[in-house]
């Protein structure tokens, strides 16, 4: 990430990162992209808390590059799985009251990947939180502006 804020991670965090052998090039706004995966990785480490284990995958389905966020932490319910991209918007338990931030990291991100003409959802899990977004491979052609 050249150049680009780091993520924080505690000191008791654990970070693996998995990328696909053979990835295709794609075009991409190479900074919105990083500023959604940090958003989603400090997100894992604010809910997840100080011996969080986050996991980030990269890989290809199908016409589009799917990237996954994965924590160990408390999860995100079901039915509150749509309402945390909406602005403001914060889970309603002790954990969110504990944790800082205004409620608008999802909705950034998911305005950042849809101008990438792409798709950001909620997967579930049998514990802690999966956050997956995805990225069209034919995202450029030649001509097009990208964002």
């Amino acid at each position: 990430m050249r150049g680009a804020r780091q993520a924080r991670l505690e000191s008791g965090n654990r970070l693996e990162v998995q990328i696909e052998a053979g990835l295709p090039t794609f075009y991409a706004d190479v900074p919105r992209l990083e500023t959604v995966i940090r958003n989603l990785i400090e997100n894992s480490v604010k809910y997840g808390g100080e011996k969080a284990f986050i996991q980030v995958q990269v890989n290809r389905q199908s016409d589009t590059v799917v990237f996954r966020v994965m924590d160990d932490g408390p999860g995100i319910p079901p039915e509150k799985s749509e309402r945390i991209f909406e602005r403001f918007y914060r889970l309603d338990d002790s954990l969110a009251r504990v944790t800082s931030g205004a409620g608008l990291g999802l909705a950034i991100c998911q305005g950042l990947v849809r101008a990438h003409k792409g798709e950001i959802w909620v997967e579930s899990t049998n514990a802690g939180a999966c956050i997956a977004f995805s990225i069209p491979l034919n995202l450029y052609e030649a001509g097009d502006e990208l964002l």
